[in-house]
């Protein structure tokens, strides 16, 4: 491509371990470089596109805030408005990407590609494997075909939809995985090369989010204390993941369950198991079929915390239980 123009790609930085050094006075690892830095170290980065650099924070994933995901999506949203713009990579830390890139998914009003990429290794780290990434999420968010399938995630050469992607391991490089759905594409030394196209997705014009939204996990003896404590303190809403079966919550959870929901509160159930579909199959208590009797809304196969995502970008639109039942039939059925 030397020679010839090449399509602006608008980088969005963030922060995260692929921005993370050791801090010589303290020895922890802080995320500390710049987007410029991140980008400066890309010296192939010209062969693929034109980019244009967005320092947006420079925070540990752990420390962004979902009214900081609904504001990325904004700039994101901005910059493919221009028609120089052909797609848009955000870096971020991965402790938080598949909630981010999710509510980018939900959010997104262009059809061009916003791809999210990070590192699992510091940038210090000999094998550092955030350059590589971004030159990966580059080509990606540069590529033609990557047009119409929404926000995805690019990480060791594969590409997700920010729908499906969850984060597997806590260490290793190859962390996130789509379950039963697969990989989008993939990032070859040649070309990138795309599989299947994203169906099960919905965008929504929303000028704000419901940032007030739980998440409630079950194990074994659950009780209510844990749901009457969420609605005392003022949520909105509140996600249970349920357990590994079809999403079965402890008989001893009812009552809570029953009487958020006669104060209004919204309920959605997902499931702990990453792969399958919560299903009003069983009875006992706190079987699904049970609490969907109760009004609770299920989230089929959706990620417990992708679910939490699903309700904050809804509720900023709407409190109509009807509605909202809609939207996650449609989205995850």
């Amino acid at each position: 491509m030397e020679g010839t123009a090449v399509p602006k790609v608008a980088v969005i930085a963030t922060g995260g371990t692929i921005s993370c050094k050791v801090d010589s006075a303290s020895g922890k690892t802080v995320a500390s470089l710049t987007g410029a830095d991140l980008l400066g170290s890309l010296p192939s980065k010209r062969r693929y596109a034109d980019l244009e650099l967005v320092e947006f924070a420079r925070v540990q994933s752990t420390n962004m805030l979902p009214q900081q995901m609904f504001e990325i999506a904004q700039a994101a949203n901005g910059l493919l408005a221009r028609a120089d713009v052909v797609g848009c990579v955000v870096t971020h830390g991965t402790s938080t990407m598949e909630e981010s890139s999710y509510m980018m998914d939900l959010l997104l009003n262009s059809e061009k590609p916003v791809v999210f990429t990070g590192a699992m290794y510091s940038a210090q780290a000999l094998d550092s494997d955030g350059p590589r990434n971004i030159e990966d999420a580059i080509r990606v968010a540069a590529c033609p075909n990557a047009r119409g399938k929404g926000a995805l995630v690019c990480m060791s050469g594969e590409v997700h939809a920010a729908r499906d992607v969850g984060k597997m391991h806590k260490s290793a490089p190859h962390t996130f995985n789509s379950f039963d759905h697969g990989t989008v594409g993939r990032v070859d030394e040649d070309r990138v090369i795309f599989y299947r196209q994203p169906l099960l997705r919905r965008t929504f014009q929303a000028s704000r989010i419901e940032p007030n939204v739980d998440l409630i996990k079950v194990v074994s003896g659950s009780d209510d204390r844990f749901i009457r404590a969420s609605v005392a303190s003022g949520a909105v809403g509140f996600v249970i993941e349920g357990m590994p079966g079809r999403g079965n919550v402890p008989a001893t959870m009812a009552d809570g369950i029953r009487w958020a929901r006669e104060r209004g509160t919204v309920v959605v159930l997902a499931g702990r198991a990453p792969e399958g579909r919560v299903l009003a199959k069983y009875g006992g208590g706190g079987g699904v079929m049970d609490l969907v009797e109760m009004g609770v809304i299920t989230a089929g196969d959706l990620l417990p915390t992708k679910a939490r995502i699903l309700l904050m970008v809804a509720l900023g639109f709407t409190r109509d239980e009807g509605e909202l039942r809609s939207v996650f039939e449609e989205v995850a059925p």
